[in-house]
C-alpha cells in the first residue's frame, strides 16, 4: 500500500477500527436492559424507602381494623372509715359505636394503596432513568469509536501529506492543513472518551456497580417501539390514566383524605366507656356497672375536622390537575417519538452509504491528484457528521421512547 494513496490508507484504517470494535463487542460480556433495570431497582434508595413506607402502611391498616382501638383502663382505691378498711376497683373500656372503626380502616386502606402507588412511581422512574442512561452509554461509545476512527484517519492523512510534500506532489499549505485537522481530530477523540467515561459512570452509579465495572461490558441493543399513529395517541392517554402510578396515588390520597374527613367528623361525637366496678364497704362486696361519656363542652374536634376537610379539597384539586397534565404529557411525548423516529429514518443506512460512496470517490480523485486536501477533508467531515447525526438521532429516539414509557405508566418486569 503506497503512501501516495491516502484514500486506501483511510479505508484500511477505518475497516481495521470497525473490525476491532466488533471483535471487542463479541468478546465482552453483554448486559441486557432488563438486567440493568433489575440491578437499578435493587440499588435504588428511593425504591427501598418506598417499600418501607408500604410496610408501615400495611401495619397501620392491620391495627386500624381492630375491634377496640383503645386499651382498657383499670382504677383502684383503698382507704379506712371508722377503723374499717375499704377497697374499690373498676375496669372500663372505651367503645366506638358511631362508625369510627370503619372510617379509620377505610383511611388506612386508602393510605396503603397510596403508598403502593408511590412505590410504583419510584419503580417507573428507575425504569425511565435506566433506559435513558443505557441509551446514553451506547451512544457515547459509538461516538468515541467514530472519533477514534476520525483521529486515526487524520493522523494517516497527515503522514501521507508529508510524504507527498517530500515527493513534490503538494505544497506546504496542504501539510499544514493536514496537521491542523489531525490536531482537531485528536481533541475530538479525547472529548468523546471523556463523555463515554462520564456516561458509563452515571449508569454504574444507577446500577450500584463499582467504578469501571461497565468498561468490560457490552450493552445489548434495545427493541424499538412500534410507530405511533394519532389514534394510538388517544389510546395511550387513556392507558396512562389507568395505569400511571402517580394517578393511582393521587386517587388513593383523595380517598384517604375523604375517609379522614369522615373519621374526624365521627370523632367529634363523644364515645361512651362501659365498665364494671367492685367495692367493699363495711364488710360487704358491691358490684356495679359503669357508663362514662365525655361532655363536648369545650372541644368538639374542630381543628382536626377543618384540617381533614382542607386535605380532602387539596387532594381532589391535585387529582383533577394531574389528569389534565397526564394527557398533555402523553401528547408531547408521542410527538417527540414521532419526530425522533422520522430523523432516524432520514439518516438511515442508505443515507450513510451514499455519503461513504461519495467520500470514496473523492479520495480516489485526491489520490489521482485531481482534488486537493481541502476538498477531501470537506467530504470526510460530511461523512463523520452523518455518522454523528445518526448516533444522535438514535439516542434521541431512545430517550423519547423512555419518556413516553414513563408518562404512560410502564412498569419494570418483576
Amino acid at each position: 500500500m503506497s503512501l501516495r494513496d491516502p484514500g486506501a490508507w483511510c479505508r484500511a484504517l477505518a475497516a481495521a477500527s470497525i473490525a476491532a470494535l466488533a471483535s471487542e463487542a463479541r468478546g465482552a460480556e453483554e448486559l441486557a436492559l432488563a438486567d440493568a433495570v433489575q440491578r437499578a431497582l435493587a440499588a435504588s434508595a428511593e425504591v427501598r424507602a418506598a417499600e418501607a413506607e408500604v410496610r408501615a402502611a400495611a401495619e397501620t391498616r392491620r391495627v386500624a381494623g381492630r375491634l377496640l382501638a383503645d386499651n382498657p383502663m383499670v382504677e383502684a382505691a383503698a382507704g379506712r372509715r371508722d377503723g374499717t378498711a375499704e377497697y374499690e376497683a373498676a375496669l372500663s373500656q372505651r367503645l366506638e359505636p358511631w362508625g369510627q372503626r370503619g372510617a379509620r380502616a377505610d383511611a388506612a386502606e386508602a393510605a396503603l394503596r397510596a403508598a403502593e402507588a408511590r412505590r410504583a412511581v419510584r419503580r417507573g422512574e428507575v425504569l425511565a432513568e435506566v433506559r435513558t442512561l443505557f441509551a446514553g452509554v451506547r451512544a457515547a461509545r459509538e461516538r468515541a469509536a467514530v472519533e477514534a476512527e476520525a483521529a486515526r484517519i487524520a493522523v494517516d492523512a497527515e503522514r501521507a501529506s508529508v510524504a507527498r510534500e517530500r515527493a513534490g506532489d503538494v505544497s506546504r499549505l496542504e501539510v499544514i492543513a493536514a496537521r491542523v485537522a489531525s490536531g482537531r481530530a485528536g481533541r475530538g477523540r479525547l472529548v468523546a472518551e471523556e463523555d463515554r467515561a462520564a456516561a458509563e459512570a452515571a449508569l454504574e452509579l444507577a446500577l450500584g456497580l463499582e467504578p469501571g465495572a461497565l468498561r468490560e461490558l457490552a450493552l445489548a441493543p434495545g427493541t424499538p417501539r412500534a410507530a405511533i399513529t394519532p389514534a394510538d395517541e388517544a389510546a395511550l392517554a387513556d392507558q396512562a390514566l389507568e395505569r400511571r402510578a402517580d394517578v393511582a396515588a393521587a386517587r388513593a390520597d383523595a380517598e384517604a383524605a375523604r375517609a379522614g374527613s369522615r373519621l374526624a367528623g365521627r370523632e367529634a361525637i363523644p364515645s361512651p366507656a362501659l365498665g364494671v366496678a367492685w367495692a367493699r364497704e363495711e364488710g360487704e362486696d358491691i358490684v356495679q356497672g359503669t357508663l362514662a361519656v365525655e361532655l363536648p363542652l369545650f372541644r368538639r374536634n374542630e381543628v382536626a375536622r377543618a384540617e381533614a376537610s382542607a386535605r380532602a379539597s387539596t387532594a381532589e384539586a391535585h387529582l383533577a390537575g394531574l389528569v389534565r397534565r397526564v394527557r398533555q404529557e402523553v401528547r408531547l411525548a408521542a410527538g417527540r417519538v414521532r419526530s425522533a423516529r422520522a430523523a432516524v429514518e432520514a439518516l438511515g443506512d442508505g443515507a450513510i452509504a451514499a455519503v461513504e460512496e461519495n467520500a470514496a470517490l473523492v479520495e480516489r480523485a485526491h489520490a489521482e491528484g485531481r482534488l486537493g486536501f481541502v476538498e477531501v477533508a470537506l467530504l470526510r467531515g460530511q461523512l463523520l457528521d452523518a455518522r454523528r447525526d445518526r448516533i444522535d438521532a438514535v439516542e434521541r429516539l431512545a430517550r423519547a421512547e423512555a419518556e413516553l414509557g414513563r408518562v404512560t405508566g410502564e412498569q419494570p418486569g418483576r
